[in-house]
């Protein structure tokens, strides 16, 4: 299958399935490396005259910031824009990264409660019972 082809198929949002967790520690590992690269340091083009949050009630209760409305303003002057502040910016790409990142994270803490996890450098060798022959 081509990578068309695969995307046409996706999993509903119930749909539970099991993944090595090599994959995950991989994701993890990737996604991050492409933040890393995707980060820049810049000026912004315009500012926030204002700005809101826009909040959700979630199921448990509790409440979750879904949206922060923005209004945009150009600067008026060549010295207004060039006295700000340089900001940390990502790219459309490292914003998907860290969208990424943030859910396999989530994933690989629950895991690391429930103790599926080892920590790095406690990894025990395998047992075999494959006798080792010398010639």
């Amino acid at each position: 299958m081509n990578n068309e082809q695969l995307l046409k198929h996706q999993y509903a949002n119930e749909t539970m399935i099991e993944v090595p967790g090599k994959l995950l520690t991989e994701l993890l590992m990737f996604s991050n490396a492409v933040l890393q690269n995707e980060q820049r340091t810049g000026l912004a083009y315009q500012f926030s005259k204002q700005s809101s949050e826009v909040k959700v009630k979630l199921e448990n209760g509790e409440t979750h910031v879904s949206e922060v409305k923005e209004e945009l303003v150009p600067y008026s002057s060549a010295e207004a824009f060039f006295a700000q502040e340089p900001k940390s910016f990502v790219s459309m790409l490292g914003a998907g990264a860290e969208d990424l990142y943030l859910k396999v994270a989530s994933l690989h803490k629950l895991n690391i409660e429930k103790g599926l996890t080892v920590e790095m450098g406690k990894l025990t060798p395998q047992e075999t019972t494959d006798e080792v022959k010398l010639s």
